[in-house]
């Protein structure tokens, strides 16, 4: 909070200081489907005790495998689909397959899109399969 009042220009002393929204969400690529409570107040041990002076919140779960089929992610065209697209449980034949429907069908993706999904690429599949992945986003369509 400090360091964003300070970029804000904000002074310690302001009682009408503000502060950016923070969202909980999971991003969640399991095989089984997510049963764990939304709620933290359902997961803290004594809760009852605490009454409302403990902090509560529910998060967002993003289901990866269990609610998004790989149609679904294809008809959406945006990074965020490309990501999850590629990281759903499937094997490497799989993935060089959704990497060329990316490369044909989400032409709306930008330059730093592009380059977003590639360094994410490198940085979460074996090297080998990763190159052939970035041939395949850069090659023209």
């Amino acid at each position: 909070m400090r360091e964003y009042a300070k970029n804000d220009n904000q002074k310690s002393y302001d009682k009408n200081i503000t502060i950016p929204a923070v969202i909980p969400i999971v991003l969640y690529n399991g095989k089984k489907v997510w049963d764990v409570p939304q709620r933290f107040r359902d997961i803290v041990n004594g809760n009852e005790l605490f009454g409302n002076s403990i902090i509560d919140f529910e998060y967002s779960i993003f289901d990866v495998n269990n609610k998004y089929t790989k149609e679904d992610l294809i008809r959406n065209k945006n990074i965020t689909s490309a990501i999850f697209l590629l990281d759903q449980k499937i094997d490497a034949e799989e993935f060089i397959e959704r990497i060329k429907a990316i490369a044909l069908f989400f032409a709306n993706l930008t330059d730093k899109d592009r380059m977003v999904l590639k360094d994410w690429i490198g940085s979460t599949t074996e090297p080998k399969l990763a190159e052939v992945a970035k041939k395949i986003l850069d090659s023209p369509h």
